[in-house]
């Protein structure tokens, strides 16, 4: 029996987050006090593969859990570093020449001469076609799934995200009233 690709969507974003919960410790975080004073090339050309800067928010999950998809599947390496949008870091010079949006989530490609790739949709197509060699995790090129797949992820960017994150407790480091 065929599933639709809603149904299967589902069926792996819910393998995907229980793959992120049980593998949150066994890809690697740095956390370096000196971090807020790296400029943008020393902390993307000693890197190899793939760098993701995030924070733990809706949209830094999404390309996070995909990653973790990848890894189990293809063995794709990445490093995360984490960037604490409480703190501002992701407004500095540095950051803002990764993503001129001045936010997380954001890919450095070093596998690919440093290419960067910015807004979380744009990372999880950026992933599924340069990594999901089988198509595990995508659709052929110009099929309909392909088209319904991406109605479905631009519709979770535009109208499940905002207002996802607008429930979300504020970043400013002040308590929620």
């Amino acid at each position: 029996m065929a599933h639709s690709p809603q149904r299967l969507a589902l069926q792996r974003l819910g393998n995907l987050t229980r793959i992120l919960q049980s593998n949150q410790r066994s890809h690697s975080i740095r956390s370096s006090p000196s971090f807020q004073t790296r400029t943008m090339s020393s902390s993307t050309e000693n890197e190899k593969g793939l760098l993701l800067y995030t924070w733990s928010t809706p949209n830094g999950r999404k390309v996070s859990i995909f990653l973790e998809e990848l890894k189990a599947a293809y063995g794709t390496n990445y490093s995360v570093e984490k960037i604490d949008i409480n703190t501002n870091i992701q407004k500095e010079d540095w950051f803002i020449a990764i993503n001129p949006n001045g936010r997380i989530p954001a890919l450095v490609d070093n596998s690919r001469n440093g290419f960067k790739v910015f807004e979380s949709a744009a990372i999880l197509l950026y992933l599924a076609s340069h990594y999901d060699k089988d198509r595990k995790f995508s659709f052929e090129p110009g099929s309909d799934d392909e088209s319904e797949m991406l109605q479905w992820i631009f519709f979770t960017h535009g109208g499940i995200g905002p207002m996802q994150g607008q429930c979300e407790p504020p970043y400013n480091g002040m308590n929620a009233i």
